[in-house]
């Protein structure tokens, strides 16, 4: 009969879904979702890995603009000491200028100013750029009172034997006397860059005669060969390096075309993931840059440490992958 209907308890079976269709739908659903977590997921790790390395470059664009502004005001004569001291702290290139900005600890417009990597604490991860400053008193030392600890009186002291940069000891860094105690020396260091846990230099070069008589070619130089010393200021050499001399890099040289500023940055989080021994191991990797090495450090550290597979085997992967390496040029003229 036309339009008839059934009836009866079983008369909506055909609209119910059996058990199969329901453990399918739920198993697609579950599916579905997994595939959106992982999404999600891979979204939020590539905005966190963005963040880091846009922190990275703030802060290593903090340091280069800070170590630009020292740089362009340096003394630029060959009587006033400005140098670099290859591996000189933690394995990591220091660099003393004596530059036209003020200090707190001096009245005078010019200080000495000293970039070192240094630990900011007993933790050997807390690795981090300091920068040292100490300004100069416009008035002399008498039995009535003078200038503040901390400070030099003038520039002369600079050059004779016994003066300011003849000494230095385990107490006192390579730009700073050794007569301070450490616990002043400390306090004339700041934080500069606390993500940044090693610095390298390398010299853009003209050709030049060495020491020995060699010509040598113009290039990039981690460290250039037998590069004259300056005569005006050889007994200004720090006390620590008198022994090797040719680990001292002397600015004033007119054959320093460019300096080569590299750093590497480690952000808190990522250090957190190693333990000491494993960021110190890493740490380590950064500072050895060869002397004769002719490469920028970023080039040198993309080629030999970051693009080398082995790099990633012992600390977390996470933690390695989260280094970068930035440089920037600082022309002499």
């Amino acid at each position: 009969m036309k339009g008839s209907h059934r009836i009866g308890p079983h008369a909506a079976d055909d609209r119910s879904f059996t058990l199969v269709e329901i453990l399918v739908a739920m198993a697609v659903a579950v599916l579905l979702f997994a595939m959106l977590a992982q999404v999600l997921s891979l979204a939020s790790r590539a905005l966190n890995d963005d963040r880091r390395r846009m922190d990275a470059w703030d802060q290593a664009r903090g340091v280069f603009d800070r170590i630009g502004f020292d740089w362009n005001g340096r003394v630029r004569s060959p009587q006033v000491p400005s140098f670099v001291v290859k591996n000189g702290t933690n394995g990591n290139d220091v660099m003393v200028l004596i530059s036209a900005t003020p200090s707190t600890t001096g009245d005078r417009l010019f200080s000495v100013v000293q970039y070192e990597i240094d630990a900011t604490d007993a933790d050997t991860k807390t690795l981090a750029l300091q920068r040292g400053s100490l300004g100069f008193w416009s008035s002399t030392y008498s039995s009535s009172g003078g200038p503040p600890s901390g400070t030099v009186t003038n520039l002369s002291n600079l050059f004779q034997p016994s003066g300011f940069f003849s000494t230095a000891s385990s107490s006192a860094p390579f730009g700073f006397p050794s007569s301070y105690a450490s616990s002043t020396v400390t306090n004339l260091f700041q934080p500069l860059g606390d993500e940044v846990f090693a610095v390298s230099l390398a010299f853009l070069t003209s050709g030049y005669t060495n020491s020995s008589g060699a010509w040598e070619p113009p290039g990039i130089y981690a460290l250039p060969p037998k590069l004259p010393v300056n005569p005006n200021w050889t007994n200004a050499w720090p006390a620590a390096t008198t022994s090797t001399p040719n680990t001292v890099v002397d600015l004033t040289s007119t054959n320093i075309v460019a300096m080569v500023v590299g750093v590497a940055v480690l952000d808190a989080a990522s250090r957190n993931l190693m333990s000491a021994s494993q960021f110190s191991e890493m740490a380590d990797k950064f500072v050895n840059i060869p002397t004769t090495s002719t490469n920028t450090p970023a080039v040198y550290w993309q080629q030999n440490i970051l693009g080398i597979p082995g790099f990633y085997l012992n600390p977390p992967t996470k933690a390695y992958q989260a280094v970068k390496v930035y440089q920037r040029f600082y022309y002499a003229q």
